[in-house]
Protein backbone atom coordinates (compact mmCIF):
# COMPACT_ATOMS: atom_id res chain seq x y z
CA UNK A 1 0.00 0.00 0.00
CA UNK A 2 2.75 2.19 0.88
CA UNK A 3 4.61 1.54 -2.29
CA UNK A 4 1.39 2.73 -4.25
CA UNK A 5 1.11 5.83 -3.07
CA UNK A 6 4.48 6.36 -3.26
CA UNK A 7 4.88 5.22 -6.96
CA UNK A 8 1.75 7.25 -7.69
CA UNK A 9 3.40 10.66 -6.50
CA UNK A 10 6.55 9.60 -8.00
CA UNK A 11 4.34 9.69 -11.70
CA UNK A 12 2.75 12.53 -10.65
CA UNK A 13 6.27 14.80 -9.75
CA UNK A 14 7.29 13.66 -13.07
CA UNK A 15 4.33 14.33 -15.53
CA UNK A 16 4.58 18.16 -13.64
CA UNK A 17 8.43 18.61 -14.62
CA UNK A 18 7.44 17.30 -18.20
CA UNK A 19 5.06 20.31 -18.82
CA UNK A 20 7.14 23.27 -20.58
CA UNK A 21 6.63 26.89 -18.06
CA UNK A 22 4.36 28.96 -19.08
CA UNK A 23 5.45 31.94 -20.90
CA UNK A 24 4.56 35.47 -19.50
CA UNK A 25 3.33 38.62 -22.34
CA UNK A 26 4.05 41.74 -20.73
CA UNK A 27 1.37 44.56 -21.87
CA UNK A 28 2.67 47.17 -24.51
CA UNK A 29 4.49 49.99 -22.00
CA UNK A 30 2.79 53.15 -22.08
CA UNK A 31 4.56 56.41 -22.88
CA UNK A 32 3.90 59.71 -21.11
CA UNK A 33 0.97 60.82 -19.40
CA UNK A 34 -1.38 60.28 -22.47
CA UNK A 35 -3.77 57.75 -22.06
CA UNK A 36 -4.15 54.94 -24.49
CA UNK A 37 -0.35 56.21 -26.24
CA UNK A 38 1.63 53.20 -27.11
CA UNK A 39 3.96 52.22 -29.66
CA UNK A 40 4.81 48.13 -29.84
CA UNK A 41 7.42 47.03 -32.21
CA UNK A 42 6.52 44.72 -35.08
CA UNK A 43 9.28 43.78 -37.18
CA UNK A 44 10.81 46.83 -37.58
CA UNK A 45 7.44 48.63 -37.46
CA UNK A 46 6.86 51.47 -35.82
CA UNK A 47 2.72 52.25 -35.56
CA UNK A 48 2.01 55.49 -33.37
CA UNK A 49 -1.90 56.65 -32.21
CA UNK A 50 -0.38 59.71 -31.02
CA UNK A 51 -2.74 62.80 -31.11
CA UNK A 52 -0.17 65.61 -32.92
CA UNK A 53 -3.36 68.24 -33.31
CA UNK A 54 -3.97 67.43 -36.93
CA UNK A 55 -5.19 63.68 -36.15
CA UNK A 56 -2.78 60.33 -35.23
CA UNK A 57 -0.17 59.51 -37.66
CA UNK A 58 0.92 56.71 -38.82
CA UNK A 59 4.63 55.51 -40.69
CA UNK A 60 5.85 52.43 -41.53
CA UNK A 61 9.53 52.10 -42.18
CA UNK A 62 10.97 54.96 -43.65
CA UNK A 63 8.00 56.02 -45.38
CA UNK A 64 7.28 59.86 -44.24
CA UNK A 65 4.83 60.90 -42.38
CA UNK A 66 1.36 62.11 -43.22
CA UNK A 67 0.66 65.22 -41.28
CA UNK A 68 -0.83 68.62 -41.50
CA UNK A 69 1.77 70.31 -44.20
CA UNK A 70 1.33 74.09 -44.38
CA UNK A 71 0.74 75.67 -47.70
CA UNK A 72 3.80 77.16 -49.48
CA UNK A 73 3.65 80.71 -50.48
CA UNK A 74 2.81 81.58 -54.44
CA UNK A 75 5.80 82.60 -56.88
CA UNK A 76 6.85 85.55 -57.41
CA UNK A 77 5.38 84.73 -61.24
CA UNK A 78 1.76 84.21 -60.33
CA UNK A 79 1.68 87.72 -58.31
CA UNK A 80 -0.18 90.31 -60.40
CA UNK A 81 1.95 93.53 -62.71
CA UNK A 82 1.30 96.95 -60.89
CA UNK A 83 -1.75 98.80 -62.78
CA UNK A 84 -0.06 101.60 -64.56
CA UNK A 85 -2.88 104.81 -64.70
CA UNK A 86 -3.43 106.17 -68.22
CA UNK A 87 -5.31 109.56 -68.61
CA UNK A 88 -6.69 110.57 -72.16
CA UNK A 89 -8.80 114.01 -72.72
CA UNK A 90 -11.31 112.27 -74.75
CA UNK A 91 -11.96 108.95 -73.15
CA UNK A 92 -13.59 108.47 -69.24
CA UNK A 93 -13.51 104.46 -69.62
CA UNK A 94 -17.98 104.49 -69.89
CA UNK A 95 -18.94 104.23 -73.66
CA UNK A 96 -22.25 106.45 -72.52
CA UNK A 97 -19.86 108.99 -70.94
CA UNK A 98 -17.49 109.61 -74.04
CA UNK A 99 -20.41 109.75 -76.33
CA UNK A 100 -21.52 112.63 -74.04
CA UNK A 101 -18.15 114.31 -73.61
CA UNK A 102 -17.67 113.95 -77.27
CA UNK A 103 -20.79 115.76 -78.21
CA UNK A 104 -20.28 118.46 -75.17
CA UNK A 105 -17.34 119.21 -76.99
CA UNK A 106 -18.83 119.79 -80.01
CA UNK A 107 -21.54 122.19 -78.83
CA UNK A 108 -18.29 124.56 -76.57
CA UNK A 109 -16.92 124.86 -79.88
CA UNK A 110 -20.24 126.36 -81.46
CA UNK A 111 -20.39 128.61 -78.51
CA UNK A 112 -23.37 126.67 -77.11
CA UNK A 113 -22.14 126.51 -73.60
CA UNK A 114 -25.04 125.66 -72.05
CA UNK A 115 -25.58 122.55 -73.86
CA UNK A 116 -22.07 121.75 -73.84
CA UNK A 117 -22.40 122.30 -69.52
CA UNK A 118 -25.65 119.83 -69.98
CA UNK A 119 -23.36 117.05 -71.46
CA UNK A 120 -21.07 117.31 -69.40
CA UNK A 121 -22.87 116.99 -65.85
CA UNK A 122 -24.78 113.88 -67.47
CA UNK A 123 -21.44 112.48 -68.26
CA UNK A 124 -20.24 112.81 -64.73
CA UNK A 125 -22.75 111.26 -63.18
CA UNK A 126 -22.07 108.19 -65.25
CA UNK A 127 -18.32 108.31 -65.00
CA UNK A 128 -17.71 110.69 -61.56
CA UNK A 129 -13.62 109.62 -61.83
CA UNK A 130 -12.93 111.05 -64.81
CA UNK A 131 -10.19 113.64 -65.35
CA UNK A 132 -11.30 114.34 -68.81
CA UNK A 133 -14.89 115.50 -68.14
CA UNK A 134 -14.29 117.61 -64.89
CA UNK A 135 -11.50 119.72 -67.27
CA UNK A 136 -13.99 120.08 -69.81
CA UNK A 137 -16.38 121.47 -67.55
CA UNK A 138 -14.21 123.60 -66.16
CA UNK A 139 -13.44 125.04 -69.66
CA UNK A 140 -17.10 125.36 -70.14
CA UNK A 141 -18.25 127.27 -66.83
CA UNK A 142 -14.87 129.76 -67.58
CA UNK A 143 -16.52 130.63 -70.84
CA UNK A 144 -19.99 130.90 -69.21
CA UNK A 145 -18.04 133.62 -66.59
CA UNK A 146 -18.99 130.83 -63.82
CA UNK A 147 -15.46 132.07 -62.40
CA UNK A 148 -15.83 130.39 -58.70
CA UNK A 149 -17.22 126.74 -60.11
CA UNK A 150 -14.69 126.86 -63.22
CA UNK A 151 -11.59 126.80 -60.56
CA UNK A 152 -13.69 123.87 -58.83
CA UNK A 153 -14.00 121.76 -61.54
CA UNK A 154 -10.06 122.74 -62.73
CA UNK A 155 -9.25 121.15 -59.22
CA UNK A 156 -11.33 118.43 -59.12
CA UNK A 157 -9.17 117.79 -62.40
CA UNK A 158 -6.00 118.17 -60.94
CA UNK A 159 -7.02 115.69 -57.68
CA UNK A 160 -7.82 112.88 -60.34
CA UNK A 161 -4.90 113.29 -62.85
CA UNK A 162 -2.36 110.47 -62.74
CA UNK A 163 1.04 111.30 -61.50
CA UNK A 164 2.43 110.55 -64.40
CA UNK A 165 1.33 109.06 -68.02
CA UNK A 166 1.12 110.65 -71.29
CA UNK A 167 -0.37 114.03 -72.20
CA UNK A 168 -0.39 114.35 -68.04
CA UNK A 169 1.70 117.59 -67.85
CA UNK A 170 -0.94 119.03 -71.04
CA UNK A 171 -3.80 118.58 -68.59
CA UNK A 172 -2.68 119.85 -65.76
CA UNK A 173 -0.89 122.88 -67.64
CA UNK A 174 -4.62 123.17 -68.96
CA UNK A 175 -6.07 123.16 -65.31
CA UNK A 176 -3.82 125.67 -63.88
CA UNK A 177 -4.00 127.68 -66.84
CA UNK A 178 -8.01 127.69 -66.10
CA UNK A 179 -7.34 128.63 -62.62
CA UNK A 180 -5.08 131.44 -63.57
CA UNK A 181 -7.79 133.07 -65.89
CA UNK A 182 -10.97 132.60 -63.65
CA UNK A 183 -8.86 134.05 -60.61
CA UNK A 184 -7.60 137.22 -62.99
CA UNK A 185 -11.57 137.85 -64.09
CA UNK A 186 -12.61 137.94 -60.70
CA UNK A 187 -10.23 140.35 -59.83
CA UNK A 188 -7.31 137.93 -57.79
CA UNK A 189 -4.54 138.77 -59.58
CA UNK A 190 -1.93 137.61 -57.09
CA UNK A 191 -4.13 134.20 -57.01
CA UNK A 192 -3.76 134.04 -61.23
CA UNK A 193 -0.04 134.70 -60.89
CA UNK A 194 0.45 131.86 -58.58
CA UNK A 195 -1.55 129.84 -60.70
CA UNK A 196 -0.11 130.89 -63.95
CA UNK A 197 3.48 129.90 -62.27
CA UNK A 198 2.53 126.64 -61.57
CA UNK A 199 1.42 126.01 -65.06
CA UNK A 200 4.51 126.65 -66.45
CA UNK A 201 5.79 124.39 -64.63
CA UNK A 202 3.50 121.62 -67.10
CA UNK A 203 4.99 123.45 -70.18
Amino acid sequence: MWNKLTLAMLVMWLGGCAVAPTSTVEPPQRTGNHQGAYEPSRSGSVYSTRDSGYGSTSTQGSQPSTGYVAPTPAPSSVRKAPVTASYSENSTGVSAADALLREGKTYHQRGQYANAANNFERAIRMAPRSPALYLAMAKTRLALNDYNNAIQMANRALSLLPSEGWGVSDARADAWTIIADSRAASGDRRGAEEARARAREYW
